[in-house]
């Protein structure tokens, strides 16, 4: 196969978001430096749609193919990428059939060959080799040589891990993450890195109680920060324990893990204030209050958790008592 580029550089051609319908899925290679090779065996439209999120530590991209598709192509060297594809839409990688819910992995500059059924819809996250290395050391996270596996990584028996994966990139290709975006992305490379243990977790081995000290620690510190959330690093630090012992005491707890529950609480936090406060006041100030700075981003979060729009709640509790 003829690589398309000389270094590999898996990050589109321009900034910001960008989500394209395409007249085929080789197109992708205007946005990428993959070697790709996708062929339509199935009749049918071979529209294309893809987003791709650039940033500083990993890309995000989600496609949906109409057509059934023979999927060759090579991953760049140096990087290592991971896909989750909706269940039962690629029945066949690399020669063998795959789980109910794989995790895809491209390997570090290895060539792939799968199929695609019609309608397919999957999402993928891409990121330097060394850049997952050294997140992997900082949390203490032994993957070994599985970063630089080509195949597939069964999540059948761990629904969850999968959910987290596919939950992370969403919300980089779906929404302009422009609130603390280094956060969002270290948590996808995170998301990744805990399903690649596959259950092996070392946080098995800590007690009930260690994680309910490490749970009200957490919650002690999002509270002081409230304005300024502390990056899942700091959060650690802060709560001297290890990231999936972390997350594992909320899930257990809550249902959701760190970042989402500290998102919630923000959010809550505003809504709160907002439906107290003066209708003749800013929305925006409000927001600022509780570290929401782009408006745009903070009203789609806040409708997507509330139903409805900031500005909807801003002054209800005195119109109420009119």
């Amino acid at each position: 196969m003829h690589r398309q580029a000389s270094e590999a550089q898996m990050v589109p051609r321009a900034e910001g978001v960008i989500s394209v319908e395409l007249g085929e899925p080789n197109e992708i290679g205007r946005f990428t430096s993959w070697d790709l090779d996708f062929r339509q065996i199935g009749a049918g439209p071979g529209a294309t749609r893809v987003t791709v999120r650039p940033g500083h530590l990993v890309t995000a991209l989600s496609i949906e193919m109409h057509s059934k598709v023979h999927q060759i192509g090579a991953a760049p060297a140096g990087f290592v990428t991971f896909g989750i594809p909706r269940p039962a839409m690629l029945p066949s990688w690399r020669g063998t059939h795959t789980p109910l819910q794989p995790m895809v992995c491209f390997g570090n500059g290895r060539e792939f060959d799968g199929i695609s059924e019609p309608g397919f819809e999957g999402l993928t996250v891409s990121m330097r080799l060394a850049d997952m290395e050294a997140l992997a050391d900082d949390f203490g996270l032994d993957v070994g040589p599985r970063l630089s596996f080509a195949g597939i990584v069964d999540l059948s028996g761990r629904t969850r891990a999968g959910r987290l994966v596919a939950h992370t990139i969403t919300d980089l290709t779906q929404t302009r993450v422009t609130d603390h975006p280094h956060t969002h992305e270290e948590e996808t490379a995170l998301a990744v890195l805990l399903a690649l243990n596959s259950g092996d977790l070392g946080e098995k081995r800590v007690s009930a109680r260690a994680r309910e000290r490490a749970l009200r620690r957490a919650l002690d510190v999002m509270e002081t920060d409230i304005g300024s959330p502390p990056s899942i690093r700091e959060l650690c630090v802060r709560c001297d324990t290890s990231w999936p012992t972390l997350y594992r005491a909320f899930m257990e707890q809550f249902g959701v893990g760190p970042k989402k529950y500290a998102m919630a609480r923000r959010l809550s936090g505003a809504r709160r204030d907002l439906i107290a406060a003066d209708p003749a006041g800013k929305v925006a100030d409000i927001a600022n209050r509780w570290g929401f700075w782009h408006m745009g981003q903070f009203a789609a979060d806040y409708r997507k958790l509330f139903g409805e729009r900031p500005s909807e709640h801003l002054g209800r509790r005195a119109t109420d008592a009119d």
